[in-house]
């Protein structure tokens, strides 16, 4: 069996490039339907490579269980969960890059300290700036 590549183009409305491309085997590129398990089941997410986010995007309280990469809540708006987090702490994001959650200091989110994510599995070290873009740095 001839192994082939295809070349499929993503739109990403975050960024200025607008574009991010991934190859795929040609195998499991999606043919046309309208059954969406099918799709599912045809690109493995693993297929398709991430590009991190550029910019961080806030949400309400009512959002924090359906956060994405980059999705940040300030704790400041939130009584219920102010009450449960220590007052060091100024907002919950969502790892640029993993997605997970973590909490950052007000020192973070102005961008005067960086930020690494805290999950072993992840390395992304980032600042930042004008408490709204994403500044990505090398780790050391």
């Amino acid at each position: 069996m001839e192994n082939k590549t295809v070349e499929a183009t993503q739109t990403n409305n975050t960024n200025s490039t607008g574009e991010r491309k991934a190859k795929l085997p040609a195998s499991r590129v999606p043919k046309p339907s309208k059954d969406k398990k099918q799709l599912m089941q045809t690109v493995s997410p693993e297929d398709i490579i991430a590009q991190p986010v550029g910019e961080l995007r806030h949400v309400f309280e009512e959002a924090m269980e359906l956060m994405r990469p980059g999705d940040i809540l300030l704790l400041d708006g939130t009584q219920s969960l102010r009450e449960l987090v220590d007052t060091a702490f100024f907002a919950i994001l969502a790892c640029p890059l993993c997605g997970k959650l973590d909490l950052l200091t007000q020192a973070q989110y102005s961008g005067t300290e960086t930020v690494i994510c805290g999950y072993d599995d992840c390395t992304c070290h980032f600042r930042i700036n004008g408490r709204q873009e994403i500044t990505y740095l090398f780790v050391n």
